[in-house]
């Protein structure tokens, strides 16, 4: 399956009502970013969350 059709389908099925009042239901928006987007946002969070643990002295593994 190409690249564009998983993304297709993965929009599809998060357009979905059902689907969408699951992840809101556990505290979770559901938003329609591109793939670039959205790896940005994780590359992003990744960052805060790595500068967090550091700050607050959390040991990590390796």
């Amino acid at each position: 399956m190409d690249e564009a059709r998983v993304e297709k389908e993965i929009k599809r099925a998060l357009n979905r009502r059902d689907v969408k009042e699951r992840f809101f239901n556990q505290g979770v928006e559901v938003i329609g970013t591109s793939p670039e987007q959205t790896a940005a946002f994780v590359k992003s969070d990744m960052a805060t969350i790595a500068k967090v643990i550091k700050d607050a002295g959390i040991p990590t593994e390796r």
